[in-house]
């Protein structure tokens, strides 16, 4: 075959060669753009946290940020205009059609989602008023759509017909219920036995960075159970509250959702994934009250039926945990089934927070609606309720997170099996997603 050379006119190859050029050049000031609005987004979003004690959740960077932040020290007024000017660069910046700008394009959403998120914060704590609905919408991104009271007591009587004897759900649930609390001086070992349980597994489906690690601390005197601070370097300290009643089947819980493949797991990805191989500044940070805790939440929840299914969880609650407790097994077949349905109760404590912030319950009616539809202890909905003023609307991030969450799941990974189910797990583990992007139509 003959040798044949093509010619190429000049113009063509000068032409393809400066659009390549600007593709990349395009990209790569996306990409500087990108970085500077998000330590903008940093700068203010530590700022914002010297007004509220709980803003942030953690920080891990650099300390010259934080130092600049807290000397500044700047007005909630200035916040809110410089996060409003923010708001409006990133809506500005363009994204350039590349093979990696759907990536870009999340980021962009996810960052803007956050700014916007903020300024609603700084603006309830300069005194603007939000509804629950609007809190959630504004805060997290999500809609809020209560459930019917007529479903929750329906919920309410099949508990009550499961239920043996005479007298209140609660005056019959409570004794079964209190044969199960963990003994004080078990906590430790049920918890250390769950977390490494759930750790294993963990680990047998995600590749977690070699170095991480997390610590275990028991106190008092919280409006929570228990609590993931994680404090960088894929390293959590995990406080578990002694004051909460834990019963043997939140050994499982607590385990999975502040550890494996829960909070520890979630920030640790995102550290290596958005910190360590991308830099990408906004994720040096987590506001408690933003998006982010929207999915941290449903997937710490969901994550705990990622570890055990049913079956096998109920063997090693049996097996091996009440073992441990040195607990006697009678009737721990009807308290799972209960449990089960008081399960479903949390939306009652979604209808009560509501109606609580909206005004529409004072304390005391609020404390009698979680007791009668939410089958709380009387202490319990008293703790609740205090979580509830210190968070606000944080408390929807649980039951419309993790419902988000399965929804999804269930729809992406059409076999539903293990494997499928913990691929799209890790897909939403490991991209900067935001809760309407994981809302199939």
């Amino acid at each position: 075959m003959p040798f044949r050379i093509r010619f190429v006119p000049y113009i063509i190859l000068c032409s393809l060669f400066f659009q390549l050029s600007c593709e990349e050049s395009d990209e790569a000031e996306s990409v500087d753009d990108l970085n500077s609005l998000a330590n903008e987004y940093v700068y203010l979003t530590l700022s914002l946290g010297n007004h509220d004690k709980y803003y942030v959740d953690a920080y891990f960077g650099p300390d010259s940020v934080m130092s600049k932040a807290k000397n500044d020290s700047l007005s909630l007024d200035k916040i809110q205009m410089k996060l409003q000017e923010l708001h409006q660069k990133i809506i500005q910046l363009s994204i350039p059609n590349t093979d990696s700008s759907e990536i870009k394009k999340l980021r962009k959403s996810r960052l803007l989602a956050h700014t916007s998120s903020a300024l609603a914060f700084a603006e309830k704590l300069s005194g603007s008023e939000l509804t629950f609905e609007e809190e959630v919408e504004r805060l997290y991104g999500y809609l809020y759509v209560p459930m019917d009271l007529d479903e929750i007591n329906s919920i309410i009587g099949n508990i009550d017909a499961l239920l043996p004897g005479t007298g209140s759900i609660s005056e019959r649930w409570e004794p079964l219920r209190n044969r199960f609390r963990i003994p004080l001086d078990k906590i430790d070992t049920l918890f250390i036995k769950s977390i490494n349980s759930a750790r294993e597994i963990t680990l047998g489906r995600i590749d977690l960075p070699q170095t991480e690690m997390f610590e275990v601390e028991y106190v008092i005197d919280q409006p929570w159970s228990a609590y993931n601070w994680y404090k960088g370097s894929y390293y959590s300290l995990i406080q578990v509250n002694t004051d909460a009643d834990i019963f043997i089947d939140r050994a499982i819980d607590l385990a999975a959702h502040e550890g494996y493949p829960g909070h520890h797991t979630y920030q640790s990805l995102m550290e290596k994934y958005f910190i360590k191989d991308r830099y990408w500044p906004e994720y040096t940070i987590y506001p408690l009250y933003s998006p982010t805790s929207f999915l941290s939440e449903g997937l710490a929840e969901y994550g705990i039926n990622m570890t055990f299914d049913e079956e096998a969880r109920y063997r090693y609650e049996r097996d091996t945990l009440m073992i441990l407790a040195g607990m006697d097994t009678t009737g721990f077949d009807l308290y799972k089934r209960v449990s089960r349905l008081v399960g479903r109760l949390d939306h009652a404590g979604l209808y009560a927070a509501s109606a609580y912030m909206n005004g529409n319950l004072n304390r005391e009616e609020t404390e009698k609606f979680l007791v009668e539809y939410a089958l709380l202890s009387e202490e319990k909905a008293k703790q609740r309720l205090d979580f509830i003023e210190r968070f606000g609307a944080y408390i929807i991030n649980y039951t419309l997170g993790i419902e988000l969450i399965d929804s999804y799941i269930s729809q992406v990974s059409l076999s539903g099996s293990k494997d499928a189910r913990w691929a799209a797990y890790l897909d939403v583990l490991t991209n900067p997603y935001l809760p309407k992007d994981l809302i199939i139509r």
